[in-house]
């Protein structure tokens, strides 16, 4: 569904905007607003230590799906923000122990201006991965990240 807003917003001339976690500003929106807070799910794979959020999950959902694994993602303080929080810095209680939340994002699932839908990685559009990694709002339409977890101690 978001490919198809995407490029039909585009075939029109539209702007798009995304919202995501309750901190989104509603004012100066784009002509098309796509609201993400249904895509929450996690997803955590404990022997990878790592977890897939998809891009309307919210902080506290991520955290406590990483904790019940007996894994941790350094995040920011306030629980209901989201993707906004991964993309743009996540400073937080632990980031001088283990960095901001975007320095754990290894991967990301990303719908472009044109509504292709592409792969971040270190091995697949690596320039993409790195320019998500505090910009990602200007790069495309983050529907999941994947994010390094570390134990619980």
């Amino acid at each position: 569904d978001v490919e198809q807003c995407v490029r039909c917003a585009a075939e029109l001339g539209l702007s798009v905007s995304v919202i995501g976690g309750a901190h989104t500003n509603h004012c100066g929106l784009g002509s098309v607003v796509l609201d993400m807070q249904r895509l929450s799910d996690v997803s955590v794979d404990a022997a990878s230590r790592t977890l897939t959020v998809g891009g309307g999950a919210l902080a506290s959902h991520i955290q406590e799906s990483a904790n019940r694994q007996g894994l941790m993602v350094p995040l920011g303080t306030a629980p209901t923000v989201g993707m906004g929080l991964i993309l743009q810095g996540g400073i937080g209680h632990l980031t001088r122990a283990f960095g901001l939340t975007l320095d754990s994002i290894v991967s990301a699932q990303v719908v472009l201006a044109d509504g292709r839908c592409v792969d971040a990685s270190e091995s697949e559009n690596p320039d993409l991965l790195w320019a998500l990694r505090g910009c990602g709002p200007n790069f495309g339409v983050v529907t999941s990240v994947t994010l390094a977890a570390r134990r619980l101690q």
